[in-house]
């Protein structure tokens, strides 16, 4: 991700989803200080990806940037997947029909939900993924 217009409205999205869940579900940010639930609980991690960032000839100087926004529900071993799946749902329809992102921003229809995997290094706990696809175009400051 290049524009930290892109990452105020992910990040926006998915801590006002997870907040408004009951109970709240904390996130854990990139680069940012966490400490994860005692006793293991469900938490989320967040991350984002920038696959292309190109010029738009015809535009006078706008670039497009397209890009995935990671979430991972992060569920303790041996406590089933339906609760994540309810969290994941949350997450998914902060993206789904968005009609208040900031002008150039789309999240592209399609989203692609990850089967769980396989626990973490720390055997504790096992990710639910989402990955939303987004377009960007934006004026070079």
């Amino acid at each position: 991700m290049s524009s930290p217009d892109v990452w105020d409205d992910v990040s926006a999205r998915v801590l006002a989803a997870a907040a408004a869940l009951s109970p709240s579900i904390p996130v854990a940010m990139p680069n940012e200080e966490f400490e994860r639930p005692d006793p293991p609980n469900y938490w989320i991690g967040l991350d984002t990806i920038a696959h292309t960032t190109t010029p738009i000839e015809l535009t006078g100087g706008m670039w497009q940037e397209s890009g995935t926004v990671l979430v991972h529900v992060m569920l303790p071993v041996f406590t089933g997947i339906r609760a994540g799946l309810v969290i994941r749902k949350a997450i998914s329809n902060a993206f789904r029909n968005v009609a208040d992102a900031p002008a150039g921003l789309i999240y592209r229809d399609g989203q692609m939900l990850d089967s769980l995997g396989i626990p973490s290094d720390d055997g504790i706990y096992r990710p639910l993924s989402l990955a939303v696809n987004y377009i960007w175009q934006d004026m070079p400051t």
